[in-house]
């Protein structure tokens, strides 16, 4: 196991620990190659959620811009783990 891929999924627990703790339903998409590390659900909020552990590159940004929900209460959102200052959170 690579320590990028481990990086990777510590932050994605961590993300989901934490959205857990709220109340939230949260799956994770193993070796993910697609938009989303994780969807969570609460009510009638959905949660489409991209982890990293920098800032989001263009090319994330441009694929984040062109998924569209009608009809639905959806949050896209991008959470980078800053160390020793918690998640910052990007909004779609």
């Amino acid at each position: 196991m690579s320590s990028r891929y481990q990086k990777g999924y510590r932050r994605e627990r961590m993300v989901r620990e934490h959205l857990q703790k709220q109340g939230f339903l949260v799956f994770r998409s193993a070796a993910s190659k697609g938009p989303w590390d994780l969807i969570a659900v609460k009510d009638h909020i959905i949660l489409f959620i991209q982890v990293k552990s920098q800032k989001p590159t263009a090319k994330d940004r441009e694929i984040f811009k062109t998924i569209t929900f009608d009809r639905l209460i959806v949050h896209k959102q991008i959470w980078v783990y800053i160390p020793y200052k918690g998640f910052k959170i990007y909004h779609g």
